[in-house]
């Protein structure tokens, strides 16, 4: 399990149990450093790619550490970003970044090679406001997680609009500043619906299935799951922003 530790400038490793194995990073803009690593996937290789918001750019690294490249820079231009939040991988290596500054998705090769981009500012159907996370499904459908506009939106590997689904709400289906969205073995989508408090389960075209967590709130700090992945097993893992904790799930 990898782990972007934003606010400490570094990426944390740990055994699928949450034992420590390693940790690479520091403050900085130079090769391996970071500026708020916002971001996290895996390739085929098992090499890890960060977005980082704050030096609006995304590095590649070895499973352990090692410096291997990286692109990007401030801008709005074909492979520059404002305030890159989310990235995913697909099977055949291309990397998706969520440009959630410049309201678009920009596609790369896995050497950081752009590939093609889409979306703009908005609320009609491929135009977003603010995307935050996304995901890849096996069958290569792009999943972003549109916070602004609070709802989920399906892509095509290039693009072309496949669906979307949610509202501004508390009821199922609908989320409160979504933000953190992956994909489980079966294509089910698992969303961190952060402000409602809980993580939200459906359908690869967007029925509702399920949902787990409430609000509560300790020393005055609510609850928020931000981040959430899954494992080979079907086990999930919720990052909480606000606790600073990693939770582990057995989803039925």
């Amino acid at each position: 399990m990898l782990v972007a530790d934003a606010r400490n400038a570094r990426i944390q490793k740990f055994s699928s149990d949450g034992r420590f194995l390693s940790k690479w990073g520091s403050s900085g803009s130079a090769d391996g450093e970071f500026n708020m690593p916002s971001g996290i996937a895996v390739d085929g290789a098992g090499n890890v790619l960060v977005a980082e918001f704050g030096n609006g750019r995304v590095q590649r690294f070895s499973a352990d550490g090692r410096f291997l490249g990286g692109w990007g820079s401030w801008g709005s231009a074909e492979g520059e970003f404002l305030e890159p939040v989310g990235i995913a991988v697909d099977g055949a290596g291309n990397v998706f970044v969520a440009d959630s500054g410049n309201n678009r998705i920009q596609k790369f090769s896995s050497d950081g090679r752009f590939l093609g981009k889409w979306g703009a500012s908005g609320s009609a159907e491929g135009e977003f406001n603010e995307p935050v996370g996304i995901a890849v499904d096996a069958a290569g459908s792009v999943f972003v997680v549109d916070a602004g506009n609070s709802r989920v939106q399906k892509f095509g590997s290039d693009g072309q609009f496949l669906g979307k689904w949610g509202a501004s709400g508390s009821a199922e289906g609908e989320f409160n500043e979504p933000a953190g969205i992956a994909v489980d073995g079966a294509g089910n989508v698992l969303v961190a619906d952060m402000r409602n408090a809980r993580v939200q389960k459906f359908s690869s075209d967007g029925r509702f299935l399920g949902k787990w967590g409430s609000p509560y709130s300790v020393d005055g700090q609510d609850y928020a799951p931000s981040g959430v992945a899954v494992d080979g097993a079907g086990s999930v893992y919720v990052t909480e922003m606000l606790f600073n904790r990693v939770q582990k799930f057995v989803v039925q």
